[in-house]
């Protein structure tokens, strides 16, 4: 779910932006690092210089995640999946008797038991 929430965005980006850097955001987890390498200088075309930090700023944040999150993912698959199991032990056979009353007059014993 980590990997999916830092991947999509970045998909988005890849498909809308203008600037050919950002179309290695179509590579998971290498991608933005790519990217990052990539990117045009300070004040290049109508890019100020704050908002490419901020760019550029955003790629690693995201390649953190990505990374992150396919490592979360790997390590899913690589680690067993472990069950614990309780097993009670069987109750032990148990037999009451007592009297009991038999129709309207008579009068009995009744057993009861688990088996």
């Amino acid at each position: 779910m980590t990997f999916g929430l830092s991947y999509i965005p970045a998909l988005v980006v890849a498909g809308s932006s203008d600037t050919s850097a950002d179309h290695a955001l179509y590579a998971p987890i290498a991608g933005p690092w790519i990217d990052l390498a990539n990117r045009p200088g300070c004040g290049a075309g109508h890019i100020g210089c704050d908002t490419e930090t901020t760019y550029k700023v955003l790629l690693v944040i995201d390649g953190i995640v990505q990374g992150l999150g396919a490592g979360t993912v790997l390590v899913g698959f690589l680690a067993p999946e472990r069950t614990a199991v309780t097993v009670a032990e069987p109750e032990k056979p148990s037999l009451r008797v007592s009297p009991a009353q038999v129709g309207t007059s008579g009068y009995g014993m009744a057993a009861f038991g688990k088996f």
